[in-house]
């Protein structure tokens, strides 16, 4: 869409007010902004106001004008004009003019569209220009459509895939981005996604939770809003399905180490040790609330495929919350439907045009910017009006990027429309549904390959995990903290997304490489059979129990022993002793490898040189003996020689 065209460095934007709403017999009051952004003065600025002669009598022909670029000037004259003088360089000017109810409508009997057109000259030249629409209303009324709001409650989480205390307090402050989504959601009674980290968030901490986030929560629990779940961390499905996830990805379960209270488990074990954490009550404890609505996918706009859909179906989802993107029909006949091919899709549509204009009108930075798109998404309504589907689904945006300023004066806007009545979602799930073809989106392979970093590296650490004494310790955390980097909330920042990727890919690195054998020197091994000393780091904050493997190159050395286990404690080392036998003199390079009780290698092979001197403890017990025995038969000898001396000397007495 390109609702204001810029024209150079000069550009122009103009909207009517009261929504765009005009009653028979009164003019149009439009309000404009000019800047010039040139290297010079603009003189003798004047503005041009035409209606031109254009049936705009569906949405499709609506913003195909609106979004058309138009450039050459008109041979029209202008229903109006205003002077707007002398507008020197980086100067912005707000200005307001009308057009005459003599320039339109006079044979109206029904709403109808008026397009707008401002053009601004300087000295005859024209300099820019801007469009916008107007809805006649005469003396009936337009038919009533029902209007429902959804929005999500979430926050993009912190590096641990969780909020911390720090940012919990500055979310729900008076001016925190929680606590104004909870006040525009009470002002309003839309429709609540949650996002079950925000309640974990708050939960996780127990009493060390900020007063604020306690009282938030509190409130939270006492809307009368309709509420279903979000992912947790309100997680991309639709993105991590792309990058190869068999199914949605979902958390292992819920820990924090400095509070440990808690998560999933088939039935209770045994009570814990002191400072260790309890993982023995269910995650239902910190994630459980009272939903409205349950099985509900609120994938992100154009990001799934038919395969997708299809996965997020078989793992429980009943509805989809669909972007009116992803159907084929433009004009549908109902805002439920059935896809055609995929079976137990139940899909209710949220309007993409409707939902992005809502949004550009409650973010809009000048009065004249909310003016023109209130309008559009007035006209935008009033035409669904007036075809066969009276009801439709916005969603408010989730990106990241936080709800615009102007959100509750646009909100008000809408329901306020002659023609609206907003309606619960409840009712437009029991309307009546019709068949759409579906249309498979294909997310961008840039986007695509870093998730699938993410997936693999997130892979990597959990088979690892089965080193530790307690895997949850290790795996469920790092789950969280990815589910984190697949926050929606993400896209309106992705430098900062990818840096922070960048960031979990290199703490997962660390991970897998901190349990390992040190490099050692040459070990001489004197004995037949003994003990091979190897020494094993765990730079890990946890408990590790290893399995010692050792293969020598040359079969001059016998391992005795090829699975010798070793438990080390956090952030130590340990010694183990591979018994070992050898067959014969030699160099022999050993290769030692570390495994877990899963059998998952967790660290790269080290190689270690044994200097073997086999049989050199036999040559020399065999010396000592022949020694011994010698000076065995030598003293044996000397006493036979001394008595032969006595007996001969007794004789000769």
């Amino acid at each position: 869409m390109n609702p204001q065209t810029d024209e150079g460095s000069v550009s122009v934007s103009i909207g009517p007010t009261n929504s765009g709403l005009v009653s028979l017999g009164s003019p149009i009051q439009i309000v404009g902004n000019l800047k010039n952004s040139t290297a010079q003065m603009l003189s003798a600025l004047v503005a041009n106001v035409y209606v031109p002669d254009v049936q705009l009598e569906s949405r499709e022909e609506l913003n195909e004008w609106l979004d058309e670029d138009e450039t050459k000037s008109t041979s029209e004259a202008p229903v109006s004009s205003s002077q707007l003088g002398d507008l020197g360089t980086d100067q912005l000017r707000s200005f307001a003019t009308s057009i005459p109810s003599s320039a339109f409508g006079q044979n109206a009997t029904k709403p109808t569209v008026i397009p707008i057109i401002v053009r601004v000259v300087s000295e005859n030249v024209e300099v820019a220009f801007a469009k916008t629409t107007a809805l006649l209303i005469p003396g009936s009324t337009v038919q009533p459509i029902s209007v429902s709001v959804v929005t999500p409650i979430t926050s993009v989480p912190d590096n641990a895939g969780l909020l911390s205390s720090e940012r919990l307090t500055a979310l729900t402050a008076p001016d925190g981005e929680l606590q104004r989504e909870l006040q525009v959601a009470t002002t309003h009674s839309l429709a609540l996604g949650i996002d079950p980290m925000v309640i974990a968030s708050i939960r996780l901490l127990g009493a060390n939770a900020p007063p604020t986030a306690i009282a938030w929560l509190d409130a939270l629990s006492k809307l009368p809003n309709e509420t279903f779940a979000l992912s947790f961390a309100d997680a991309d499905q639709g993105l991590a399905l792309q990058a190869g996830a068999k199914t949605p990805i979902e958390p292992f379960g819920l820990v924090d180490q400095d509070h440990p209270i808690e998560t999933p488990s088939a039935g209770p074990k045994a009570d814990t040790t002191e400072g260790e954490a309890d993982f023995s009550k269910n995650s239902g404890e910190l994630t459980n609330w009272n939903y409205a609505f349950t099985n509900i996918s609120w994938p992100t706009p154009g990001s799934l495929r038919t395969t997708d859909v299809k996965k997020l179906v078989s793992a429980g989802t009943t509805r989809l919350l669909l972007d009116s993107t992803q159907l084929k029909s433009e004009v549908r006949e109902a805002a439920n439907a059935q896809l055609d091919g995929i079976s137990g899709a139940r899909v209710t549509t949220t309007d993409g045009k409707l939902s992005m204009l809502l949004d550009l009108a409650s973010r809009a930075n000048t009065l004249a910017e909310s003016s023109d798109y209130l309008a559009r998404l007035t006209t935008n309504l009033a035409l669904m009006a007036t075809g066969t589907n009276n009801q439709v689904v916005i969603s408010l945006n989730r990106d990241g990027a936080g709800l615009g300023s102007r959100v509750n004066e646009v909100l008000n806007s809408v329901e306020t429309l002659p023609f609206v009545s907003t309606r619960t979602l409840a009712q437009v799930f029991a309307s009546p549904s019709t068949t759409e073809q579906f249309v498979s989106a294909q997310l961008p392979n840039e986007v695509i390959e870093v998730a699938k970093q993410l997936l693999n590296s997130e892979r990597q650490v959990t088979a690892f995990s089965s080193v530790v004494d307690q895997p949850e310790l290790l795996n469920w955390p790092r789950r969280v903290e990815m589910l984190g980097l697949f926050a929606i909330g993400w896209q309106s920042t992705q430098s900062t997304w990818k840096a922070a990727v960048n960031g979990f890919l290199d703490e997962s690195g660390a991970i897998l490489n901190s349990v390992h054998i040190p490099e050692g020197s040459t070990i001489t091994l004197l004995q037949e059979k003994g003990n091979m000393p190897i020494a094993v780091v765990n730079e890990l904050d946890f408990p590790v129990t290893v399995y010692i493997q050792a293969k020598p190159d040359r079969a001059i050395l016998d391992i005795l022993d090829d699975r010798v286990e070793l438990k080390i404690e956090a952030n130590s080392q340990a010694k183990a002793s591979v018994p070992v036998q050898s067959i014969a003199n030699g160099t022999v390079l050993t290769v030692l490898s570390l495994r877990s009780a899963t059998g998952i290698e967790v660290s790269d092979p080290t190689f270690v040189t044994l200097n073997v001197q086999a049989g050199w403890e036999t040559a020399a017990t065999i010396v000592v003996a022949i020694i011994l025995l010698l000076m065995f038969g030598a003293g044996i000898w000397r006493t036979v020689l001394k008595r032969k001396r006595t007996s001969r000397l007794e004789a000769n007495r």
